[in-house]
């Protein structure tokens, strides 16, 4: 069980800023085990995990690269 959640936007300042944490916070029943947020240009992604399998245990958010920044929704 989880969410991927995410916010599109021309303006790169917009899409950082917008209500990505708003979101996170909104889906957190969701899943309460593991959350991530990832902001690029003109974008930004989050997620949320709750473990269900002793195989999710070893999952992770995605990481970014390049000029992609990985951050905490906390």
């Amino acid at each position: 069980m989880g969410a991927i959640f995410g916010v599109l936007a021309r303006d790169r300042a917009a899409a950082e800023s917008m209500c990505i944490a708003a979101l996170e916070h909104a889906l957190a029943h969701r899943g309460s085990d593991v959350s991530g947020c990832w902001s690029g240009e003109g974008a930004s992604l989050g997620i949320r995990l709750f473990h269900t399998t002793p195989e999710s245990l070893l999952e992770t958010p995605p990481k970014g690269c390049g000029r992609a920044r990985v951050g905490d929704c906390g």
